[in-house]
């Protein structure tokens, strides 16, 4: 929007403007999303479950397990290090299905109300 000019490196009410418009954009575009799925709060739930609980517990593990390929007991630290790691692993094995079923029994049970009521969701 602002490529070859100055205004992309200045701090000016039209940079902070258009900084501000945009993000303000984004947050509109996403509650109306939120509000047009009736099981949106469900469907969080479960893409929370499947991705939240791989990416700050599932890949860092199997990152160290793929940095220290074949040295995993070359010594004492690297002992208790893997096997933290693997309990780390289960963890995020845990959480995953846990979550996930949680999630499957949620979205089933919920009763499915129509986009944009004002009925009551209690």
């Amino acid at each position: 929007m602002f490529r070859g000019s100055d205004k992309m490196h200045n701090r000016s009410f039209l940079s902070i403007g258009s900084w501000v418009g945009i993000c303000l954009a984004v947050w509109v575009v996403a509650w109306i999303v939120a509000e047009s799925i009736p099981v949106f709060n469900d469907l969080l739930s479960l893409i929370s479950a499947v991705f939240g609980s791989w990416f700050s517990f599932g890949l860092p593990a199997i990152f160290w397990f793929y940095m220290n390929k074949g040295r995993y007991f070359q010594n004492w630290k690297k002992a208790v290090l893997t096997i933290v790691n693997v309990f780390v692993l289960a963890i995020a094995f845990a959480i995953c299905g846990l979550g996930l079923w949680v999630s499957g029994v949620a979205i089933h049970e919920d009763s499915v109300s129509k986009s944009w009521t004002c009925a009551n969701n209690a």
